[in-house]
């Protein structure tokens, strides 16, 4: 586990968190030159995880996938509530790319909660 880093605030952090993005980038570019190609052609998810906004449950990371291998919904407290718009939304947002992808017919959609 990386060091605990402290991100200054106002456009100091921001500056600062564009500088780990762009290092990140290279990093990633470095290790595989065709990353972020491959990540821009198509994603085609089998997995809805549903979990928990917790910053140390990484949905993709512990569960060993690289981006774009699990369509993640996060919220607060890990709960399904059908009435919230925003859980719908992800919801057919997963059917939709499903459908998009798998029709006709497309594998049953992996639902995981955590």
């Amino acid at each position: 586990m990386s060091p605990r880093v402290h991100v200054h605030s106002g456009e100091q952090g921001i500056a600062q968190l564009l500088d780990r993005n762009r290092a990140w980038a290279e990093k990633m570019l470095a290790r595989d030159p065709d990353f972020f190609t491959r990540l821009a052609i198509q994603q085609s998810p089998e997995i809805l995880w549903i979990g928990c906004s917790d910053s140390r449950v990484p949905a993709n990371e512990i569960l060993d996938l690289s981006p774009g291998e699990v369509f993640v919904h996060r919220n607060i407290a890990n709960q399904v509530n059908m009435t919230d718009t925003s859980t719908k939304a992800d919801l057919l947002t997963e059917e939709n790319v499903a459908r998009s992808v798998y029709d006709p017919p497309y594998p049953t959609t992996n639902l995981i909660g955590f």
